[in-house]
C-alpha cells in the first residue's frame, strides 16, 4: 500500500465538447478500496472533477480545450502528426465551432494558436489559421488592412535601388586581414632565425599602408584645396581609378564593419519592419525571415485549389511580396549608412526564381517594380514607425512570440 499519481480522462458529451486531460491531484489509495469498494477512490475522483468543471461556463471549457489543444502541438513535432495542417485540425475545428455558437476565444487561447501554428514553420498552415481567426469572433482588425494602389506601376515613381557588393568588400577584408597577419607572425617568428630577411613581410605591411594613405591623402588635399581661393583646385580623379577615390578605403572599412558586426538592435529592427510590412498586407509570411527564397516559395504555392493563400502569381501580388522583401532594407537604410542585416539584391533574386518557373517579365519591368517596391517600403515604413519600434522593443528583449506580437498590432495585450 503506497501513494500514486492517478491521471483521468475526462469525455463530457454534455457540453458538447470532450477529449480534455487533466492530472489529479495526489492521493492515497488503498487496493482494498478497489477491491472491495468497486473502485470508489476512482469515482470519488471523478464526481470531484465533474463538479468542478460543472461550474465552469461553456465558453471557459471551450477556451481550456482550445489552449490545450494548441500546447500539445508547441510540445510536439510535425512528423507526429503527418503534417502542419493535420497538427491543427483539431483546434481550428473546435475554433470554428465555437464561431457557430458565437463564442470567441480569450487572448490567451488565441496567442497560443498563433504560436502553434509559427512553431509549425508552414505558410499554408498560417493562412487558415488567420483567416479562421479572422471569421472567429475575435476579428482581426490590422491583418492586411494596408491598402496600396498598384494600378500603375511608374518609373518615376521608384528610387534607384543601393548598391551592395558584401561578397567583394568581405572577401578583400578577410583577405587583408589573412596577409597582414601573416607578416606580423613571420617577423615575430623570424628572430630565431639568423639567416632571417625580414624585407617581405616589412615591404608587403609598408605597400599597404601606404597605399591606404595614397587613397584618402588625394581626397583631403581635393577638399582642403576647395576652402581657398589661394591654391588652385585639384583635377578629379578618374572615374574607374583604383586609388585616389578612396573606394579602396571603403571597401575594406565595410568588409571590417561586416567580419565584426553584431549589432541585436539593428538585427531586431530590420525583422520588425518585415513583420509589421507583411502583416499590414494581408500576407501569411509575417512571421518567417524575409527573403527571395521564402517570397518565391510563397508565391508558387498561392492560388491553387489545394492552397489556402490568395493568389499572388500576377503583377500586384507579386509586388505585394517585393515589399515585403524591401521593407528590411527601407528600415535600415533610413537609419543607418550601411546595409549590413538586409540584403538589397534579394529582390533581383526572387525575381530569378520567378523566371525559372515562368513569372518573369522582363530585365526592364523587374527593375521597375523593384525600385517601385522599395519607395512603397520606405512608405509603409515610415507610416508604421510606432508599430515597428513596439515590435523591435518587443524582440530586442528576447522574449516575445508570435502571438505577443500579433496581440500588440491588434491591441489585444490589455486583454485576458
Amino acid at each position: 500500500m503506497r501513494p500514486f499519481l492517478i491521471f483521468l480522462v475526462l469525455l463530457q458529451h454534455s457540453e458538447g465538447w470532450s477529449g480534455l486531460v487533466v492530472p489529479s491531484r495526489s492521493c492515497n489509495v488503498r487496493l482494498a478500496a478497489f477491491n472491495d469498494g468497486g473502485g470508489g477512490a476512482l469515482e470519488r475522483a471523478s464526481s470531484s472533477l465533474d463538479n468542478a468543471f460543472g461550474k465552469l461556463n461553456l465558453a471557459d471549457k471551450y477556451d481550456i480545450t482550445l489552449t490545450g489543444l494548441c500546447s500539445k502541438i508547441l510540445d510536439s513535432n510535425t512528423t507526429s502528426y503527418g503534417g502542419a495542417l493535420e497538427a491543427l485540425e483539431d483546434p481550428l475545428l473546435l475554433l470554428q465551432e465555437m464561431t457557430s455558437k458565437n463564442i470567441g476565444p480569450s487572448t490567451r487561447a488565441t496567442r497560443s494558436l498563433l504560436d502553434s501554428t509559427a512553431s509549425l514553420s508552414d505558410v499554408e498552415a498560417m493562412a487558415l489559421t488567420m483567416s479562421t481567426v479572422a471569421r472567429s469572433q475575435r476579428r482581426l482588425k490590422a491583418y492586411g488592412k494596408t491598402f496600396v494602389d498598384l494600378r500603375k506601376v511608374k518609373v518615376e515613381d521608384g528610387v534607384e535601388l543601393p548598391e551592395d557588393d558584401r561578397s567583394t568588400e568581405i572577401l578583400a577584408a578577410s583577405s587583408y586581414l589573412f596577409l597582414l597577419g601573416l607578416a606580423f607572425l613571420r617577423n615575430a617568428l623570424g628572430g630565431v632565425d639568423p639567416f632571417y630577411d625580414p624585407l617581405p613581410s616589412n615591404l608587403f605591411i609598408d605597400s599597404t599602408l601606404l597605399t591606404l594613405l595614397a587613397d584618402n591623402i588625394y581626397a583631403v588635399a581635393k577638399f582642403l584645396s576647395g576652402l581657398t581661393d589661394k591654391v588652385p583646385s585639384l583635377p578629379e580623379v578618374p572615374e574607374g581609378s583604383p586609388v585616389g577615390r578612396g573606394e579602396l578605403t571603403k571597401t575594406l572599412t565595410r568588409g571590417l564593419g561586416r567580419l565584426t558586426s553584431g549589432d541585436t538592435e539593428r538585427e531586431c529592427r530590420s525583422e520588425a519592419a518585415a513583420l509589421v510590412t507583411a502583416y499590414k498586407l494581408g500576407l501569411p509570411c509575417y512571421a518567417f525571415r524575409s527573403n527571395g527564397l521564402e517570397a518565391a516559395a510563397l508565391i508558387r504555392s498561392s492560388g491553387t485549389e489545394a492552397s489556402n493563400v490568395d493568389d499572388l502569381s500576377g503583377e500586384s501580388g507579386i509586388i505585394k511580396v517585393l515589399i515585403w522583401t524591401y521593407a528590411p532594407v527601407a528600415e535600415e537604410e533610413m537609419r543607418f549608412e550601411q546595409l549590413v542585416v538586409s540584403d538589397p539584391r534579394e529582390g533581383r533574386g526572387l525575381w530569378k526564381r520567378l523566371n525559372k518557373i515562368g513569372l518573369g517579365c522582363g530585365d526592364e519591368r523587374e527593375e521597375k517594380l523593384c525600385k517601385f517596391a522599395l519607395t512603397k517600403a520606405r512608405d509603409i515604413v515610415r507610416s508604421e514607425k510606432a508599430s515597428i519600434d513596439g515590435v523591435a522593443e518587443r524582440l530586442i528583449g528576447g522574449a516575445a512570440t508570435v502571438g505577443d506580437l500579433v496581440s500588440y498590432l491588434e491591441g489585444w495585450e490589455d486583454d485576458f
